[in-house]
């Protein structure tokens, strides 16, 4: 459904419920292999990096459940979720000032900034 580059990775994500990172593989041929797979509950429908405030990298995955999870990496640690009132199909990010959009079947674009404290990821 989406594909991310991020570093020397790729991310690639489906309805099949996984995330999976992507890296060169050992062979050497040119080709990429699965490194990591990350299982999710629902079907992923987008993905898109960001950082935080603090400069680390954000994933945002945008789950056909009506929620966006965020995850800290290389870790997946959860660091928030976003509810939606519907699918959220499109996520975009502003090149400044920690700031993010949304975008739902409903037709709802929502914007969204970082807080300045590192427990919370939102406000």
């Amino acid at each position: 459904m989406s594909v991310l580059c991020w570093d020397n990775y790729l991310l690639s994500c489906s309805l099949d419920q996984t995330i999976k990172v992507w890296a060169s593989a050992s062979t050497g041929a040119g080709e990429i292999e699965v490194i990591y797979t990350q299982n999710e509950d629902h079907g992923v429908l987008a993905l898109k990096g960001m950082h935080d405030m603090e400069g680390k990298p954000i994933l945002l995955c945008a789950c056909n459940d009506d929620t966006v999870h965020l995850y800290e990496l290389p870790t997946f640690v959860e660091r928030g979720k976003i509810y939606s009132r519907r699918e959220v199909l499109v996520l975009q990010v502003a090149p400044t000032h920690g700031l993010f959009f949304t975008g739902d079947g409903a037709g709802t674009l929502s914007v969204w900034k970082w807080s300045g404290e590192s427990k919370q990821a939102l406000l």
